[in-house]
């Protein structure tokens, strides 16, 4: 079941959160808040991985700040079995902070994070996940956004949609939003918004379908509770002001946001377990009335197995349509979920597999397949 509210972007595994975590992780249970807590270091990135595998409503970036930790490069090989973990949806935070650069440093300091941030979008590239970009201009300068487009740009030329990802706790003008959206990257915003003006335009021409809510808590806490910490389930605050500059309802607004951070973070993965909740919707009306036909519990338990499958292995769609091309398509066993799939492209192109590799008798399967699931 989808959360009400998902903060995109939050820091929970850091020390002001030592004293009275597992509160501020019930505190989100209990209001239907799920995070995505982010790496800034290798060690920072373990920390997201190991508080994600503890909590179902919490998933993790790993990756390297551009600025935060200076004495440290981002090296492959350490991250890469932390990014065959389930709950690693992102690569990041990363790219190019110069707002301490001190004169004098500027050539190496740039260099190095520009290598830096080129290794991650490539690991990202690889590893088909999105990123999670971190930009903070020098003064009152565009700069560190500007070369960070021009890299982005560069590689959304070869890899089209392969490159994803959305820029964190914006602070750009309109002009270097709108680049971001034609590039297909999303923008997220924090409780700033709710006491400054600087950003209304910006929220309020851009698409909702691109944009998504973020606390970066524990810092910059929205009204009503500015001055003290921040936490994840703040993101309410967030949506309603998102909500309120763009004149939406604001559950129509807090519905498309969390959309949006499925969309960008596990696009695959939530339509499968939609149908999955919907299994179990069924088996509740049936067992309200004494019944619960063999074929759907068995449906239920399929499903299940097929999710935890698809989940571990399947990270993006590519992937297990290539194995399906590469064997015999009815005999895998996410054929038998056929109708899982409402993604339209998805569920096209299993069928045509099937039909191509088993001729008539692969859309008879089919049909038959959906009779008996439906």
């Amino acid at each position: 079941m989808k959360p009400k509210y998902f903060d995109i972007h939050s820091h929970i595994n850091f020390s002001k959160f030592d004293d009275d975590r597992e509160d501020v992780v019930k505190r989100m249970h209990e209001q239907s808040v799920w995070a995505i807590v982010v790496g800034t270091d290798l060690q920072t990135s373990k920390e997201v991985v190991e508080l994600a595998d503890k909590n179902e409503n919490i998933y993790a970036t790993i990756g390297l700040h551009p600025d935060d930790n200076r004495k440290e490069d981002f090296n492959l090989e350490d991250y890469k079995e932390l990014v065959k973990n389930k709950k690693v949806v992102a690569i990041g935070e990363c790219g190019l902070d110069y707002f301490r650069i001190k004169q004098g440093e500027e050539g190496g300091t740039k260099k190095r994070q520009k290598d830096n941030f080129i290794k991650q979008i490539e690991f990202a590239i690889e590893n088909d996940l999105p990123l999670m970009l971190h930009f903070r201009p020098s003064g009152k300068s565009m700069d560190a956004y500007e070369d960070g487009l021009e890299i982005l740009s560069e590689y959304k030329e070869r890899y089209k949609e392969k490159l994803r990802g959305n820029s964190h706790f914006f602070a750009g003008n309109l002009e270097i939003a709108k680049q971001f959206v034609a590039i297909g990257f999303t923008l997220s915003f924090t409780g700033v918004i709710t006491f400054a003006d600087s950003y209304d335009e910006i929220i309020k021409q851009i698409p909702l379908e691109s944009l998504m809510s973020e606390t970066d808590c524990p810092f910059v806490a929205p009204v009503p509770y500015r001055g003290g910490r921040c936490e994840p389930v703040y993101v309410k605050e967030v949506v309603g002001r998102i909500a309120e500059l763009r004149g939406e309802d604001i559950e129509i607004a807090q519905k498309i946001l969390v959309n949006n951070d499925y969309d960008k973070f596990y696009p695959s993965l939530m339509v499968l377990m939609t149908h999955l909740n919907k299994t179990k919707e069924y088996a509740k009306c049936y067992e309200s009335i004494g019944q619960f036909p063999v074929n759907l519990r068995n449906k239920q338990k399929q499903l299940e197995d097929i999710a935890n499958v698809y989940y571990n292995k399947y990270k993006n769609t590519d992937e297990l349509l290539l194995e399906l091309y590469n064997n015999d398509p009815l005999d895998h066993p996410i054929m038998s979920s056929f109708d899982c799939f409402s993604d339209k492209k998805i569920s096209q192109t299993l069928f045509e597999i099937s039909y191509k590799v088993s001729g008539k008798s692969g859309g008879l399967k089919r049909t038959k397949k959906k009779r008996l699931i439906n």
